[in-house]
């Protein structure tokens, strides 16, 4: 028996954790952290490659979720000298848990217009937030009516509503974070920080460790940055991990 389970022990523990150690040993993972900001997040049928699994075992096939990143170096910091005509936009994000819910028991979701996320009846317009690309939907529910709270009244998924009439939209579908009226006109810097976009016309972007100018206004384009945190010093605009991007 000992030998049995010392035999079945071995074996786990080479295709559980030896070979996949093996694997990310060599496969020339930089020990050095860096920080992510999520950009979308896409749910395919068919996969290549997944963001998501079941620890080290797992192997992508089938439908999946693929998660895109901006990236950027811990620590760096990014001076912008010389900048007019500035503004700033906040791009409202939804707050799953103080958000408004639409009660469909309670005859609230006669009137919904919109995409909207619902759990067990509750819904959620995420319609000003996100922008929803889909093919198909199930059939639709009419909401409104006088069975419209008992038709509607477990309904979960992500739903396009049309005045009460709802369809559940079916995968894949992809949401990107979306932001309206961002005042783009005469700015060629644009930082992005957690809900916020801040926009200038700047003359020059200087790294602030080895005082190196990486950008100028001569470049005749605009430079995005995702910055963990902005700052309006004396000296200029300060972003704290930046990651360049030239549009």
């Amino acid at each position: 028996m000992t030998l049995v389970l010392s035999s079945v022990a071995l074996v786990y523990l080479t295709v559980a954790i030896y070979m996949p150690s093996t694997r990310a040993f060599n496969s020339g993972i930089n020990e050095v952290p860096v920080m992510c900001t999520t950009t979308r997040a896409v749910n395919k049928d068919a996969c290549e490659w997944g963001s998501c699994g079941e620890w080290c075992l797992s192997k992508t096939s089938g439908a999946c979720i693929q998660i895109y990143v901006n990236l950027r170096n811990n620590g760096s910091s990014l001076t912008l000298a010389n900048c007019t005509n500035s503004a700033n936009k906040t791009c409202y994000g939804i707050d799953q848990e103080n958000s408004k819910k639409a009660r469909c028991i309670a005859d609230e979701c006669k009137n919904l217009t919109g995409t909207f996320n619902c759990t067990a009846g509750a819904c959620i317009n995420i319609t000003d937030a996100f922008e929803c690309v889909f093919a198909s939907t199930d059939p639709p529910l009419k909401c409104s009516g006088r069975r419209g709270k008992i038709t509607c009244i477990e309904i979960s998924g992500l739903f396009t509503c049309n005045r009460g009439t709802c369809r559940k939209i079916r995968t894949p579908y992809n949401c990107d974070r979306r932001c309206v009226d961002i005042p783009t006109r005469n700015k060629n810097i644009v930082l992005l920080s957690g809900d916020k976009v801040y926009l200038s016309q700047c003359q020059s972007a200087i790294d602030k460790a080895t005082q190196t100018e990486v950008w100028n206004e001569e470049e005749d384009n605009v430079m995005m940055a995702s910055c963990y945190n902005i700052q309006n010093t004396s000296v200029g605009v300060e972003a704290v991990d930046w990651t360049k991007k030239e549009i």
